[in-house]
C-alpha cells in the first residue's frame, strides 16, 4: 500500500475522511494562501510527512468490511434471502400472471 498523506480541503467528505494533523492535513477551502501555506508546511517541516504516513490505517479486509457493515446495519444475523429474484420489484410477484394462464394463452 502507497501510505501518501492527503491534503483536503475542510469541508465535505474528504475533510471527514482524513484527520487533520493525522494522516493527512486540511486547508481552507477555498483559500489558495492557505492551501499555499499547507503545502509549505509539508516542505518546511521533513518529519511531518513520514509521521501523516504512519498514521493512516491499514486497509480493511473484505472480511472486516463486512463484518463492520453486519454491526452498524444489523443487530442480529443477517435476514433470510430474498424468495423473489433481485431483478424484480418486491411488488412483482402480486400482480405475475398465474403460469397457468401463460400456457392458455400459448406463451411462457
Amino acid at each position: 500500500m502507497a501510505r501518501r498523506p492527503v491534503l483536503t480541503g475542510d469541508i465535505g467528505g474528504m475533510a471527514e475522511k482524513v484527520r487533520h494533523n493525522v494522516d493527512g492535513l486540511h486547508f481552507a477551502a477555498g483559500d489558495s494562501e492557505s492551501l499555499a501555506d499547507t503545502m509549505s508546511r509539508c516542505l518546511k517541516e521533513p518529519a511531518l510527512w513520514a509521521r501523516l504516513a504512519a498514521g493512516i490505517p491499514d486497509i480493511l479486509t473484505v472480511e472486516e468490511a463486512v463484518d463492520l457493515h453486519r454491526s452498524l446495519c444489523f443487530e442480529g444475523p443477517l435476514p433470510p434471502p430474498a424468495t423473489r429474484n433481485l431483478w424484480e420489484a418486491p411488488w412483482a410477484e402480486k400482480v405475475r400472471a398465474p403460469k397457468s394462464s401463460l400456457v392458455e394463452r400459448g406463451g411462457d
